[in-house]
């Protein structure tokens, strides 16, 4: 599913500024609402920047998606065991691949504690991405051991993607393919499948990215 270096650049010039530019302002509003919640003492110990903990009220929700094998996939198919779940498509030049890389490094990082968590992949492309395309993407060298790609009619897409508070637009290019720009967020979701919080992956380290991980499940713990 890897496309020629001409596309790849091609898309990347397409997709980075608005994608950098939609992360930067949901990340700004994120951070304007849970502001006021948090202590300047818990902020001088809180989570490292970029990570959202707890989330804004109101994000996640139940999913009905498809697997690779035409399953119905719902939340409970996750029950028991946080998850980390990332909106993305296999068309996806650079951000969506380098952050499944970075996730996979950030689940190394955590040592033990990564043990017992799940990843999932959900399209942001369903017109291109069925089931069984996206599920094989999910199994690409380097990507987390496990990672679940799921896809759906586009009804049933939107209405994760509306859940979640992903923000997505589709941008026609030059040759008359199209690209999806998005914003680029883990979402942290505990055993009951409550989000406990969320991460920008661009420009973070794996080591940020597990720090948050950490931080979001160990509060969800404690309650």
């Amino acid at each position: 599913m890897s496309l020629p270096p001409t596309s790849r650049r091609r898309l990347t010039r397409a997709v980075v500024p608005g994608l950098a530019a939609a992360g930067l302002a949901v990340l700004a509003t994120l951070l304007v609402v849970t502001h006021a919640e948090r202590t300047a003492e818990n902020a001088a110990a809180g989570p490292p920047q970029g990570c959202v903990i707890p989330p804004p009220p109101g994000l996640g929700g139940p999913i009905a998606l498809t697997g690779g094998q035409g399953q119905a996939v719902t939340e409970a198919a996750f029950a028991g065991r946080p998850t980390l779940v990332y909106f993305g498509f296999t068309h996806c030049p650079d951000i969506c691949p380098t952050t499944m890389y970075l996730v996979k490094d950030a689940l190394t990082a955590m040592g033990p504690e990564a043990a017992g968590l799940q990843t999932a992949l959900i399209t942001l492309d369903p017109e291109r991405d069925d089931p069984a395309t996206i599920s094989a993407y999910a199994a690409s060298e380097g990507f987390p051991a496990g990672l679940v790609g799921l896809s759906g009619t586009p009804e049933a897409v939107n209405a994760a993607i509306a859940a979640f508070g992903v923000v997505a637009q589709r941008a026609p290019l030059e040759d008359g393919d199209y690209n999806v720009n998005h914003t680029s967020f883990l979402y942290v979701m505990d055993a009951g499948w409550r989000m406990r919080g969320l991460v920008t992956t661009i420009g973070k380290t794996p080591q940020e990215i597990a720090s948050c991980v950490q931080q979001a499940l160990s509060g969800a713990a404690a309650q």
